[in-house]
C-alpha cells in the first residue's frame, strides 16, 4: 500500500494533535502563522510538518467509509464525531485547575467521568473501561516525569452511528469497536476491541493508523515556541502574502 500526501499539525500537549490529508500543508502552516500575527489564534506552542503517511484502506462499508471520509479519520484529543469520542485524562498527580488546588487523582477522575457514566456503555464497555482506570493506576506511580507528573493521556471510543432506522432497536445508538488510550506522543498505551467482525477489526486497525501519528519524509513548516516564531518556511511566508492579496486588481481610470 502506498504513500499519501498530509499535514501534522501539533498543540501544547493539552490541546493534542492532528493528520489530515484533504489539506494542503502549506495552506496550514498559512493559516497558523497568519492567525497567529493577527492575533485571532492564541496558541502558544504550535509545529506544522508537511509528511507522508501510509494510505489508509476502507473498512469495506459505504456508510461507515463516508463518515470516515467526512470527519477525515480519528484525531487525538477532545472529539465528538460519528466516529469516535475522546477525552484528555489529565495526570493522576496535576493537582491545580484555574487557581485552585485539588487533591492527587480528583482532576483525572473528573476527566474519565463523561466516559465511565455514558449511557452508551455496556457491559463490555464497563469491563474495558475497569481495565483502562488500572492502567491509568500503574502509570501513576511508574511514568512520573522531572516535574513529578505522571503522562497525560487521550481516552479514545472507537464506534460508528447506527442507521436512524435500526437505533430504536439497540441500546445505544453507536456501535462502538474498541478503546484506546494513547500517551502524549501518539504511542498507544493500552487498548480493547470489542468483538470480532470484521468491520471491528477494521476499525481498530484504521484508529490505531490515525492515533499513532505514524509519519514519513518529515519536514518542518512553522515552528513557534512559548508564543515566539522559532522557524518559517519561505514558502509559508510566500503563502500568507498570496492570500492577502485580493482576488482581481482594479484597472486605473482613463482619462
Amino acid at each position: 500500500m502506498g504513500r499519501i500526501d498530509a499535514v501534522f499539525t501539533q498543540l501544547a500537549p493539552q490541546f493534542g494533535q492532528s493528520i489530515m490529508t484533504d489539506r494542503l500543508a502549506l495552506d496550514e502552516a498559512a493559516s497558523w502563522l497568519d492567525g497567529t500575527r493577527n492575533g485571532e489564534l492564541k496558541h502558544r506552542e504550535v509545529l506544522v510538518q508537511s509528511c507522508q503517511v501510509q494510505e489508509r484502506p476502507s473498512v469495506g462499508v459505504r456508510r461507515v467509509d463516508a463518515m470516515l471520509q467526512k470527519e477525515n479519520g480519528f484525531h487525538s484529543g477532545n472529539w465528538s464525531t460519528n466516529i469516535q469520542v475522546s477525552q484528555m485524562i489529565r495526570p493522576y498527580w496535576q493537582t491545580e485547575c484555574n487557581g485552585r488546588l485539588f487533591e492527587p487523582g480528583r482532576l483525572r477522575q473528573s476527566d474519565l467521568k463523561p466516559a465511565m457514566e455514558s449511557i452508551w456503555n455496556s457491559v463490555d464497555d464497563l469491563f474495558a473501561l475497569d481495565k483502562i482506570q488500572e492502567r491509568l493506576e500503574r502509570y501513576a506511580t511508574t511514568t512520573r516525569n522531572a516535574s513529578g507528573l505522571d503522562e497525560g493521556t487521550t481516552l479514545v471510543r472507537v464506534m460508528h452511528l447506527r442507521e436512524k432506522d435500526t437505533r430504536h432497536a439497540h441500546p445505544s445508538p453507536v456501535f462502538t469497536h474498541g478503546w484506546f488510550l494513547i500517551g502524549e506522543r501518539g504511542q498507544i498505551r493500552h487498548e480493547v476491541m470489542i468483538g470480532h467482525s470484521r468491520i471491528c477489526l477494521a476499525m481498530m486497525d484504521r484508529a490505531r493508523a490515525d492515533l499513532s501519528f505514524e509519519r514519513f519524509d518529515c519536514r518542518d513548516l512553522l515552528k513557534i515556541e512559548d508564543g515566539v516564531e522559532v522557524f518559517v518556511d519561505s514558502a509559508v511566508e510566500d503563502r500568507v502574502r498570496q492570500n492577502r492579496m485580493p482576488d482581481t486588481v482594479m484597472a486605473a481610470p482613463r482619462g
